[in-house]
């Protein structure tokens, strides 16, 4: 069978060393523009993700009759009826 060993170090500060540890980041807050920016790119995700959706729903021929399915075509047909 194996042996399996385990070696352990000591590490001691001295007192003249320099620390050449990174310093700890600052937190940084989001100006107001910054978060007004971030809320309309959220919102054009959401936008995106529920036009390729319906997308993928129109190519497998989902019916407008199932709530989910209705739900989608509702949010994004505004979206899309400048295209149809």
């Amino acid at each position: 069978m194996a042996e399996i060993t385990r070696e352990t170090t000591t590490v001691t500060e001295d007192s003249n060393s320099t620390n050449t540890a990174a310093p700890a980041p600052e937190e940084q807050k989001a100006s107001g523009s910054q978060t007004v920016a971030y809320v309309i790119y959220f919102l054009l995700g959401v936008l995106e993700v529920f036009l390729v959706l319906r997308f993928v729903l129109k190519l497998t021929g989902a019916g407008p009759s199932s709530g989910f399915v209705n739900f989608i075509y509702g949010v994004t047909g505004v979206f899309v009826l400048p295209f149809e």
